[in-house]
């Protein structure tokens, strides 16, 4: 998420795409009602069904499933011929917008209907409440990442907020909820390889702010690594666990050894492509330990009998 959730008060018009937070996100939900009855936001639902989101919308579009960027595209399209875009933030801040302006060309309103199943009038009301807004906040979730389009469907609507100014700005940005319990939490409280919380980043700097967050000395910190260096390096991501195992290569990045062992919990191992080598590492380890209610697919891939 750019915003957090109370940002989303500062709101002067809301999409909600591919989610449904009155079911999912029902503490979400309540920021975006207060941004609805104190600050006079717009909500806007676009949806293949009729959710209990959608019962609290403005306007709701009713849109084919796996059709989002025509949708985008028709709302892009209609902010360039009425230049209702932020024309000082694309100056500014935004390259290659005119690129984007040709890939729209094709989408007018009439094209759109023919593909999306939405009138051409219900897009351009969308795309006119949306625009006329500022500022005006994007959200979405599974339902919009979880296509084989997923990637697309997101750069899109993060160019459509770009090309609003609606990025870097109070009420704005484009604002994500998550699916799973602790994705956010990898993200910001620094479960992840390549920071420390907060995207402080690793550098010698972020280290000693955390030392002394942490009430412990820098020196002692430092000497829980090998060395400065691998203190300082960025660590392997989740798909390439594996490599750390089997490729000798890569031991560089673990202290000059190749990880004999793995704590797993939850279910990430199996969410990841090449199965194949996914087993090889878990049964050339020395250790393995599964963390989770069921058994999951990772557990049952290895064939190992112990430890």
């Amino acid at each position: 998420m750019t915003n957090h959730l109370g940002d989303m008060h500062n709101s002067k018009a809301i999409i909600i795409i591919g989610s449904n937070p009155a079911d999912n996100h029902p503490v979400a939900m309540q920021h975006i009602l207060k941004g609805k009855e104190q600050n006079g936001a717009k909500i806007i639902v676009v949806d293949p069904r009729f959710t209990k989101t959608a019962a609290k919308a403005d306007l709701y579009c009713r849109i084919r499933t796996g059709t989002d960027i025509a949708f985008l595209y028709g709302v892009i399209r209609l902010i360039r011929e009425n230049k209702w875009y932020d024309e000082k933030f694309l100056n500014d801040r935004v390259y290659g917008v005119e690129e984007i302006f040709k890939e729209c060309e094709e989408y007018t309103p009439e094209h759109v209907e023919d593909i999306t199943g939405l009138p051409k009038d219900l897009l351009i009301q969308a795309a006119t409440m949306y625009a006329a807004a500022d500022p005006g906040c994007l959200i979405w979730n599974q339902g919009w990442t979880q296509h084989s389009i997923g990637s697309s469907n997101t750069r899109l609507g993060s160019i459509m907020q770009l090309i609003l100014g609606n990025v870097g700005k109070p009420g704005g940005g484009c604002n994500i909820l998550r699916g799973h319990d602790n994705v956010q939490g990898s993200t910001d409280i620094g479960c992840l390889s390549d920071t420390l919380p907060g995207y402080y980043g690793l550098a010698e700097g972020s280290w000693k702010y955390f030392a002394k967050q942490w009430k412990v000395d820098y020196e002692w910190l430092k000497g829980r690594f090998k060395s400065k260096e691998l203190m300082e390096a960025k660590g392997n991501t989740l798909s390439l666990w594996k490599h750390s195992v089997l490729d000798e290569s890569n031991a560089k990045y673990n202290g000059g050894s190749p990880i004999k062992a793995l704590i797993c919990i939850g279910n990430g191992v199996s969410t990841v492509t090449e199965t194949h080598k996914s087993k090889e590492a878990l049964d050339k380890l020395d250790l393995v330990v599964f963390i989770d209610p069921y058994v999951n697919d990772s557990a049952v891939i290895t064939t190992r009998n112990d430890n």
